[in-house]
């Protein structure tokens, strides 16, 4: 296989050394003919000479122009991986509808770069319908002169191939080094090709998004020179990976994870363009990719991310529209209704759970229907918690929209100088919207918006834009073009 590659990486080279083989081999037959006929001494003619040299030429001549097609740069790039492996899945068992997929970095393997990490994801219960894929492309393949969009391509022609974008409904990139501007690569040309992505995150461990300052590095670990290029500073590659990614509709959530002991990409360069960052206190380079055990927190942190978008359902909020109305002026009596628009993300959802519904009063009335399905309500209250549902006829197909009404009743809240409604964002969401309506005899004075984690009040809590005031100020409006998954989103009227 290496002298394989060998051949292949050198594809460019070959047809003129056969040229110049084949014209060294008719040279020396030539020769050896005249010895045998005793002709040392003949005199060729002018004519002569220049036929000769045509024929001498020959060969040579053919070489070039088998080189020709490789001057193409489509046509190189297939020469040049047609070599390259692809691997089988990697935890035994039945296939599943989910997918992880590992790309290593610059002078890597798969066994190298990650050691014991696939491993403790085929271990990890919460993987147990998840398939893993560790891509494969060794250092004496990488080395052979392919750039990451060449590289990039033959993985997505592969997945192509194999099914994998037609088996799979959600994957998720674990990307090490390099690896990570392969797996955005790879993004990319799904959508270009108009293709739906099937890929909603990437966790990105020390990856160069604006390069590396040791590229030359790169150069003394036996990459291609092209590599070496696409990975300095300020390189051409680098701008138009970060543009292209900025345009992107519809781009996977990212997390990038760094180290200020990572001696070969910079902070600054594994944590540009992330939605979600953390920085180990320790481990180089290599070592943040080589978690021991589960507990380990190179481990635990990225696959929490990877298990929550796993276990999402199976199905998105197109747009979430909840309006709160104060029945008096006092605040004591409200109605809330919440307008949802669903998408089915794959076949086969038979049920939605709504989740928890809460108040500071007493939630009354409360109905949970569909619009255009049939279906069976389940509504629970639990000590005041309320846990809507809803089970459907028939299992929704993919791409299937579903509009949904929650509304209820809310009777003596806690009194106080403003009104205030939440919005927890627990599903893939592409718009919220909340509206305030106030009656005209207590209008709002100003109006706020705020986010925080859910988790623990107050907690990691930052301003949002300013709600808009109309109707002279008893309407508020405030809207959320893709609300962070897992925060809660809180718009409030001060009287």
């Amino acid at each position: 296989m290496r002298f394989l590659d060998l051949i292949m990486r050198n594809l460019t080279i070959i047809p003129l050394l056969l040229g110049f083989l084949g014209t060294l081999t008719w040279f020396l037959g030539k020769w050896w003919g005249r010895i045998s006929r005793r002709q040392r001494t003949a005199s060729l003619s002018p004519r002569g000479h220049r036929v000769v040299s045509l024929t001498l030429f020959t060969p040579l001549l053919v070489g070039l122009l088998l080189q020709l097609p490789l001057w193409v740069p489509d046509c190189h790039r297939q020469a040049q991986i047609i070599l390259l492996d692809w691997p089988d899945t990697f935890c035994p068992g039945p296939p599943h509808r989910k997918l992880i997929i590992f790309f290593h970095g610059w002078s890597g393997d798969a066994q190298e770069t990650w050691r014991a990490f696939p491993y403790l994801v085929c271990g990890d219960s919460r993987f147990h319908d998840v398939d893993v894929l560790v891509i494969h492309y060794p250092t004496y393949m990488a080395s052979r002169n392919l750039d990451i969009t060449g590289l990039a391509r033959w993985i997505d022609k592969e997945l192509q191939q194999h099914g994998f974008w037609e088996r799979y409904a959600r994957v998720a990139i674990v990307a090490h080094s390099m690896g990570g501007l392969i797996g955005r690569e790879v993004v990319m040309l799904a959508q270009l090709a108009g293709r739906e992505n099937k890929v909603g995150l990437m966790i990105e461990i020390a990856t160069p998004h604006l390069g590396s300052d040791v590229a030359s590095l790169a150069s003394a670990l036996g990459l291609s020179r092209p590599l070496t290029e696409e990975m300095r500073r300020g390189s051409s590659f680098l701008q138009g990976l970060e543009n292209q990614w900025s345009q992107l509709k519809n781009r996977p959530h990212t997390h990038c994870y760094t180290s200020p002991q990572d001696s070969v990409v910079p902070p600054d360069s594994a944590t540009h363009q992330c939605d979600e960052i953390l920085q180990f206190p320790t481990w180089g380079h290599t070592d943040l990719a080589k978690p021991k055990n589960w507990e380990d927190s190179r481990y635990s942190l990225p696959m929490s991310e990877v298990a929550k978008y796993m276990q999402l359902p199976p199905y998105m909020l197109e747009s979430y529209t909840l309006t709160a109305t104060e029945r008096d002026a006092r605040g004591m009596r409200e109605h809330v209704e919440a307008q949802i628009e669903v998408k089915a993300l794959e076949d086969g959802p038979r049920e939605i759970q709504w989740g928890t519904v809460t108040s500071t009063g007493a939630i009354r009335n409360l109905v949970f229907r569909a619009l255009n399905v049939e279906y069976t309500p389940d509504i629970q209250n639990l000590g005041g918690q309320w846990q809507p549902a809803l089970t459907f006829a028939k299992a929704l197909q993919k791409n299937q929209r579903v509009s949904l009404v929650l509304e209820f009743d809310v009777l003596n809240p806690l009194p106080q100088n403003s009104v205030d409604w939440s919005a927890g964002i627990t599903l893939p969401t592409g718009n919220l919207q909340i509206n305030i309506l106030v009656p005209g005899g207590r209008p709002c004075a100003r109006a706020g918006a705020q986010s925080q984690d859910p988790a623990v009040i107050g907690q990691n809590r930052r301003d949002e834009s300013l709600p808009v005031l109309a109707d002279a100020n008893t309407r508020l409006t405030w809207t959320k073009t893709n609300p962070e998954l897992g925060r809660t989103y809180i718009v409030t009227c001060y009287w």
